[in-house]
């Protein structure tokens, strides 16, 4: 007997894996302004003492993120449910930090990360008890309506849509080399969020933005250079990226005003990552210690300990 044919039962094809994908985009796109911060509430809240206090508050949870070995959706996840606590709620800046590592803890549950909360409460040096961070975390849950096991639609998983749009986009055009580093884009993005001013921008267009100067980055002539793929591809992809944005339906405006925000917060960063490999560590001990001269014009250059 003749075996039955196999049409029709292969995988798909790359412009269905694209639909599908464009589909997956268009479903969170429906979710952004239900979990994104209340832009008119933050341009009020910006001159207020949480919200002044609230980048320095990032920074810390960023430092917590790395000390719990947190992925960086747990972390924008936090700073996405404090941004939205925020402007929910007028909260006195001695409250905000016992507030920010509410939301951390919270984002770690929501990602499945168990963190002990008295650990929390130590390694913080907030200067709350567990009890007021167990009160103030049910405070959070209650004002942003959290469910269960609900997580917030992020800047991350934007940048996940449209990095694996563009993964298929090269491979129809027979590039199988990732231009896109996930890492490095998380990297940067976390560096992003930290900056109040982002708070009232749309997430997917901060995902988008940041995609598109990481492919300006490598399109500069001092950009970093790969065998693999050749400047014009590079340039296609970035085409492609206009279409993503009427998909996003992000005006002109609003991504000219997007990329000059992230413009000014990546050239402090990577001014200061330069600056860091230029430093020389010198030690500053007692007066005592100094008597011994034992260190006396003693300096050393140290590794650089990247991210």
């Amino acid at each position: 007997m003749k075996s039955r044919s196999n049409k029709g039962r292969g995988r798909p094809g790359p412009d269905a894996v694209i639909k599908q994908h464009i589909f997956e985009l268009e479903r969170s796109l429906k979710l952004e302004q239900k979990f994104m911060a209340n832009a008119s509430a933050v341009e009020q809240a910006t001159g207020e003492d949480a919200f002044v206090g609230r980048d320095v508050a990032a920074r810390k949870l960023r430092f917590l993120k790395t000390w719990f070995e947190l992925p960086s959706e747990a972390f924008i996840t936090c700073l996405n449910l404090l941004d939205r606590f925020l402007t929910k709620l007028k909260v006195k800046s001695a409250h905000l930090d016992c507030a920010a590592i509410s939301c951390f803890h919270i984002a770690a549950g929501l990602h499945k990360k168990i963190i002990n909360a008295a650990d929390l409460v130590t390694i913080s040096q907030v200067k709350c008890t567990v009890s007021d961070l167990e009160r103030m975390s049910d405070i959070v849950r209650n004002k942003l309506g959290l469910t269960d096991g609900e997580k917030p639609v992020t800047a991350v998983h934007y940048v996940e849509h449209f990095v694996k749009i563009l993964e298929c986009e090269a491979r129809q055009q027979s590039f199988k080399a990732n231009i896109l580093q996930r890492k490095s884009l998380l990297t940067r993005l976390e560096v992003v969020m930290l900056d109040s001013r982002c708070v009232a921008i749309r997430p997917s267009a901060v995902a988008l933005a940041l995609v598109q100067a990481e492919m300006g980055r490598l399109l500069q002539p001092d950009g970093p250079k790969s065998p693999y793929y050749s400047v014009e591809f590079v340039k296609q992809l970035w085409l492609y990226t206009c279409k993503l944005q009427n998909i996003c339906m992000i005006t002109p405006n609003q991504m000219l005003t997007c990329h000059a925000t992230l413009k000014s917060i990546l050239q402090n960063y990577d001014n200061n990552a330069r600056n860091m490999q230029r430093k020389r560590m010198k030690m500053r001990c007692s007066i005592r210690w100094n008597s011994l001269k034992p260190s006396e014009n003693f300096s050393t250059h140290l590794c650089v300990i990247r991210e």
